[in-house]
């Protein structure tokens, strides 16, 4: 949900540069796979507070938006974000290779 500036600033060095890059929070600490659907979610393990800057009007359309492409793909959402994942993951490897 933070990918904004690692795509426009440094994907381009990135690649430009060859240079390899290890995305961390991939999948904003699980939110993207649809385990916090409310504030209650969250509250019910030890991790939540670390996700409740994702649980937001913002953050809950992303979510929606991502549950309307597994639907109509007719995947799941976690399979939804794990391919868009490895997708920025082979662009950062193809970057990388001489």
């Amino acid at each position: 949900m933070e990918r904004s500036a690692f795509e426009t600033e440094l994907l381009p060095v990135v690649e430009k540069y060859q240079i390899g890059a290890i995305p961390y929070y991939l999948l904003a600490g699980g939110c993207l796979t649809g385990k916090y659907r409310s504030q209650k979610d969250a509250e019910k393990v030890a991790r939540g507070a670390t996700v409740e800057k994702y649980l937001n009007e913002r953050g809950f359309g992303v979510v929606a938006a991502l549950d309307e492409v597994a639907y109509a793909r007719g995947s799941t959402l976690l399979s939804v974000c794990r391919n868009k994942a490895l997708r920025s993951l082979t662009r950062c490897a193809q970057a990388t290779q001489t």
